[in-house]
């Protein structure tokens, strides 16, 4: 049964997107920060879900928390 009281949140991937489109960076800059491929943090924005050292990465270079991205 669905909680029609708690907000839909945007899938992490979307959220990704637009917070990286929103500050100007590619994909390959945000891979490169993260030590990773570009494929691999493509495939974040896509479907694949980051691991919690990622994410907190990510939250820091947006200056933002884990709990703005999920």
């Amino acid at each position: 049964m669905s909680n029609y009281f708690e907000p839909k949140r945007e899938p992490l991937g979307e959220i990704l997107r637009k917070f990286r489109k929103e500050n100007g960076y590619t994909q390959q800059y945000l891979a490169d920060y993260l030590k990773v491929d570009r494929t691999t943090y493509a495939k974040y924005e896509a479907k694949r879900k980051p691991v919690l050292d990622v994410v907190v990465q990510l939250a820091a270079i947006y200056a933002g928390t884990v709990e703005d991205l999920i």
